[in-house]
């Protein structure tokens, strides 16, 4: 197999881990049991995609940053809620614009690299969700949000559409800024502020999506392995 279509794999069998564990969470689990499995998925994928590695003899710096930023997502629960977590977040958060940076500098760009970055962008949202939540600052409705990559995966793995992966566009990176930036300001004491910014950035995020998919539809036909 190789290795573009396994990582694609991998993003599809993370999609239902995800989703299955935040189904769980929902019910009444610890948002641990979520953290737990999101740790044991994010290293498997780090292992048995390692011939994706740019540097196969070893874990290049701008991965293990992003995986070092993964790791302090995983611990996001850990802390108090409200503006120590908010000031966690900004940290987690400006690391990731650092990580792209040092990919590109050391040359060692690859698609590997490209999956854990956008999982762990994705993962890094869930949790955020769910910790608004749980502290009863937003509805259940701010759940739509964290878990639309997983949907879209879930969907895509399906329907299987013309291309193999989805672009990223300049205009989902903007707009996955602009949801991070609410979602933080969700754990700061200003309702009338972050309330509106968080549910105008998630149409935002819906509209990137489906239009995320029609590209991928529309896009020449990706080969496929079986």
């Amino acid at each position: 197999m190789s290795i573009p279509l396994r990582l694609a794999r991998w993003s599809e069998i993370h999609a239902l881990v995800v989703l299955v564990a935040t189904a769980f969470v929902l019910a009444g689990a610890s948002l641990w049991s979520l953290i737990a499995a999101a740790a044991v998925s994010f290293a498997g994928f780090i292992w048995t995609c390692r011939a994706g590695w740019p540097r196969p003899d070893r874990f290049d710096p701008a991965n293990a940053l992003t995986t070092a930023r993964l790791a302090g997502v995983l611990l996001l629960p850990a802390f108090a809620t409200g503006l120590a977590l908010a000031a966690c977040a900004i940290a987690l958060f400006a690391l990731d614009a650092v990580d792209g940076w040092l990919a590109r500098t050391l040359g060692v760009t690859s698609e590997f690299g490209e999956y854990l970055d956008k999982e762990a962008d994705a993962f890094f949202m869930l949790v955020l969700c769910l910790l608004l939540h749980a502290d009863g600052r937003l509805g259940a409705w701010i759940i739509v949000p964290g878990l639309l990559r997983y949907g879209f995966v879930f969907f895509l793995m399906l329907a299987r559409p013309r291309a193999l992966k989805e672009r990223r566009s300049t205009r989902g990176r903007w707009i996955y800024f602009g949801m991070i930036s609410a979602l933080i300001a969700g754990f700061t004491p200003f309702p009338l502020l972050y309330r509106p910014c968080v549910a105008a950035m998630s149409l935002a995020l819906v509209y990137s999506f489906a239009e995320t998919m029609f590209d991928l539809y529309r896009a020449v036909p990706a080969a496929r392995e079986s």
